[in-house]
């Protein structure tokens, strides 16, 4: 009688852990299926600034130095610089993008690091 309890609690214990093992499979494919949703379907804007790319420029030019830094991997002085340089050797507004955007796009495809760094929604 004994011998049969224990036959039986194991056969018990044996169907549970079948049934904890589906169960986590189950849960580990709900997982893997709402991730591959989220990411492929339930898209959120990244880049919802509402300025321009001269304005958003402006408003760091105007703003913290640190957070032209940031932006831009240099500071305010240098930019500044390297723009007036850059005028005094031909660059110039075109008819819709300023010299300093113009700098500004040059340094967003120049140096990817900073990319990694902000989030550069103006260009």
């Amino acid at each position: 009688m004994v011998i049969n309890t224990t036959r039986k609690h194991f056969a018990r214990l044996k169907k549970k852990k079948k049934w904890a093992a589906v169960i986590a499979i189950a849960l580990a494919a709900a997982s893997i299926t709402q991730h591959h949703y989220a990411a492929r379907y339930d898209k959120t804007p990244k880049n919802t600034s509402k300025l321009t790319g001269q304005q958003w420029l402006n408003e760091l030019l105007a703003g913290h130095p640190q957070h032209f830094y940031d932006a831009m991997g240099m500071n305010k002085h240098v930019f500044q610089a390297l723009l007036h340089e850059l005028i005094n050797h031909g660059l110039h507004d075109t008819r819709h993008v300023s010299a300093e955007e113009q700098l500004r796009i040059f340094l967003y495809l120049a140096y990817p690091s900073i990319i990694l760094k902000n989030n550069f929604s103006a260009v």
